[in-house]
């Protein structure tokens, strides 16, 4: 028989710490003066949101395709080439953006853009013409249908003269 120890020495484990890895969608922004982490993909309407920053909208719902007609969430957006103002609900957020929702350009946009009027504001008002109404006359003297209509009283007339 081979001798078998019992007893196993043992090393002690050594346990790596490592960071966990960095998501590869987070995009680094900064929402009015700070730091924010954003998805990829993200409106910037929702990182907004989701940072306590609130944007006034009309148009915009999470669950729809953005539409951006209404103008009430424009927020200065500066991506590379300077503060311009942009409807929050159709912008992207991409690396380094700079986004301010609380400028006084901003706000003033944001106040004053009116609601969209109702189409039917928006349109001129259609006249009709009335018709004159003539009795059964009026439909005999118009296009194909008053041809039919003379085919047939033509018909009727021969039948009661026969």
């Amino acid at each position: 028989m081979t001798d078998v120890p019992t007893e196993v020495a043992e090393e002690p484990a050594i346990e790596e710490i490592s960071e966990p890895e960095p998501d590869p969608n987070a995009v680094q922004v900064t929402l009015n003066g700070s730091a924010v982490t954003a998805q990829k993909g993200d409106l910037v309407i929702a990182v907004a949101e989701g940072n306590g920053a609130a944007v006034p909208h009309f148009c915009y719902h999470p669950r729809m395709s953005s539409v951006g007609m209404c103008r009430q969430c424009l927020v200065e957006v500066d991506t590379g080439r300077g503060m311009q103002l942009q409807p929050s609900c159709m912008i992207t957020v991409s690396p380094d953006m700079k986004i301010d929702t609380e400028s006084p350009t901003a706000k003033r946009a944001q106040e004053g853009a009116p609601p969209p009027p109702p189409r039917l504001q928006t349109q001129p008002a259609r006249r009709r013409r009335r018709r004159r109404r003539r009795g059964p006359r009026s439909l005999g003297r118009r296009g194909a249908g008053g041809l039919l209509l003379r085919v047939i009283a033509a018909r009727i007339q021969e039948l009661r003269g026969s």
